[in-house]
């Protein structure tokens, strides 16, 4: 079964690829790219990486009450779930990471599961934060908007 997963994993990044290379302008992106200020570009790829560490180090927080888990192993088993996201469907990346963490730390995979679901609802409340906060401060002059913010901020919370 493994090997089957693996294959149709190498086989759907294979046609991903193969579509992008084919739909995709490259040269436009290499020009996108060339113009940039590389000062940026470095200041955003060092920002970005670093957001992987601090959610490593969060999950390591979460996971305190179930077993003490190093912040290097909570990043790394972060990074496989993050991996996963990009190829499988339906973030089941997040369902690979609980996985991963529960075979390598040999804790129930119910508890590492259940740290993942609490992780989401963290970073759900913070969208739902920082989309009020916005909304606050600058609300959009379309009428649709505020029904809108305030039904999901509704659903979320639910």
């Amino acid at each position: 079964m493994r090997r089957i997963v693996t294959w149709a994993g190498i086989l759907l990044s294979l046609a991903l690829v193969a579509f992008i290379a084919l739909h995709f302008d490259l040269n436009e992106a290499l020009r996108a790219i060339s113009v940039a200020d590389p000062l940026w570009l470095v200041l955003a790829t060092l920002g970005y990486s670093s957001l992987f560490l601090l959610r490593g180090f969060r999950w390591q927080k979460l996971l305190l009450p179930i077993k003490p888990i190093s912040v290097r192993t909570s990043t790394e088993v972060f990074l496989v779930g993050f991996m996963a996201n990009n190829v499988l469907p339906a973030r089941l990346g997040d369902v690979a990471r609980a996985f991963v963490l529960a075979r390598r730390e040999r804790v129930p995979a119910s508890a590492t599961f259940s740290n993942v679901m609490l992780e989401r609802i963290f970073d759900g409340l913070v969208v739902v934060g920082i989309l009020s906060l916005v909304l606050a401060i600058d609300p959009p002059d379309a009428a649709w908007v505020a029904p809108v913010g305030v039904g999901m901020a509704s659903l979320f919370t639910g």
